[in-house]
C-alpha cells in the first residue's frame, strides 16, 4: 500500500468520522431543541392554565359584584316603594271625614291608661279631639297646647307620654306589618325561596 492510499484511507476515515461526529452532534442538537420545545409547551400550556383560572376568578369577582349592586339596588326600590305604601296610609288618615276621625280618636283614647292626663291635640285637630274625647271612655282634659303634626294627639300623665300621632301610629303599624306588606308587593319572591 502506497502512501497515497494510506492517505486515502485516513482521509476516507477522518470523512466518515466527521460524518459521526456531525450526525451525533445534529443528534444531540436534535433531542436538546426537542427536549426545549417540550418544556416551552409545557410552560405555555401551565400559563394558560393559570391565565384561564385568573380570568375565571376576575369573572366570579365580578358577577359577584355586579349582583351585589344589583340586589342593592333592588333592595332600595323595595324600601322606596314600602315608604310610599305607609305614605299613602298617612295620606289616608290625613284625608278622613270628620266622623272617621273622631271613631278612631275615640278607638285610640279608649286604650290609654286609666289615670289622671291630657291631650295633646295636633294643629287644627283640637275640636275634634274634644268630640272623641266626650265619646270615650276616659276623662282627660284637652290641652291648650298642639302639636305641628298632620293628625292624632299625644297623652301626657306625669312621668309618661305616649305620642298617638300620625306619623308615630304609621311607624308603629308599619313594624307589626311590615311582613305582610311585602308579602303582598312581593309575592313571587315567596315562590322563589
Amino acid at each position: 500500500m502506497a502512501i497515497e492510499d494510506i492517505k486515502q484511507a485516513i482521509a476516507e476515515q477522518a470523512q466518515k468520522e466527521i460524518v459521526e461526529i456531525e450526525t451525533a452532534g445534529q443528534q444531540k442538537i436534535d433531542e436538546i431543541k426537542s427536549g426545549w420545545n417540550k418544556k416551552i409547551e409545557a410552560r405555555k400550556e401551565e400559563i394558560i392554565g393559570i391565565t384561564k383560572l385568573k380570568a375565571e376568578q376576575k369573572i366570579q369577582q365580578t358577577s359577584f359584584k355586579i349582583k351585589s349592586k344589583n340586589q342593592a339596588e333592588i333592595l332600595d326600590k323595595k324600601h322606596q316603594l314600602i315608604n310610599q305604601v305607609y305614605k299613602k296610609v298617612e295620606d289616608k288618615l290625613n284625608e278622613l271625614s270628620p266622623t272617621d276621625y273622631i271613631e278612631l280618636m275615640k278607638k285610640i283614647i279608649n286604650r290609654l291608661p286609666e289615670t289622671d292626663g291630657k291631650l295633646i291635640s295636633a294643629k287644627g285637630k283640637q275640636g275634634l279631639l274634644k268630640k272623641a274625647l266626650g265619646k270615650s271612655d276616659r276623662e282627660y282634659k284637652l290641652a291648650t297646647e298642639t302639636v305641628n303634626k298632620s293628625g292624632g294627639f299625644i297623652f301626657h300623665s306625669g312621668d309618661i307620654d305616649i305620642d298617638n300621632t300620625f306619623p308615630i301610629l304609621i311607624n308603629d303599624s308599619r313594624e307589626q306589618t311590615i311582613l305582610e306588606v311585602c308579602d303582598i308587593l312581593f309575592p313571587a319572591e315567596e315562590q322563589n325561596n
